[in-house]
Parts: C-alpha cells; structure tokens; sequence
C-alpha cells in the first residue's frame, strides 16, 4: 500500500467524523492508500490507534448511541 503524495496546489483534506465526542475534536485525518497491485484505493485513519483506544473508554450506552446515530 502506498501513500499518496502531499498536493502543494490542492491543500484539501479528508476527515472522518467520529460520532462521539466534542464538536470541535469531531474530524480525524484520514490518509488515501493505494494497492500497487490491485488498483484499490482506501482510507486509512491517521490516527487510527488513539481513536480505538477513544472508543474502548466510552460507555456500552454511548457505544450504543454511536451506533444507532446516522
């Protein structure tokens, strides 16, 4: 899997919100991966060990709501 380049001319970024937590602490990173092989392309969180151990400290019931939020 790869990493896609850094644009200097675009300067967008893609989020993924968490459905728990803050308003303001909401958006995650998230990092285009592409298979050389495949062609696929995925989205990886950034930040993907800090937002598992987020979701391990939450409540059954604000797991829950997370869940049913759509």
């Amino acid at each position: 899997m790869l990493q896609g380049r850094k644009s200097m001319l675009q300067r967008m970024h893609m989020y993924w919100q968490k459905p728990w937590g803050p308003v303001l602490k909401m958006d995650e990173a998230v990092l285009p991966l592409a298979c050389v092989r495949c062609g696929g392309v995925v989205l990886a969180l950034r930040e993907g060990a800090r937002v598992a151990r987020e979701w391990e400290k939450l409540t059954e019931e604000e797991k829950k709501a997370a869940l049913e939020e759509e």
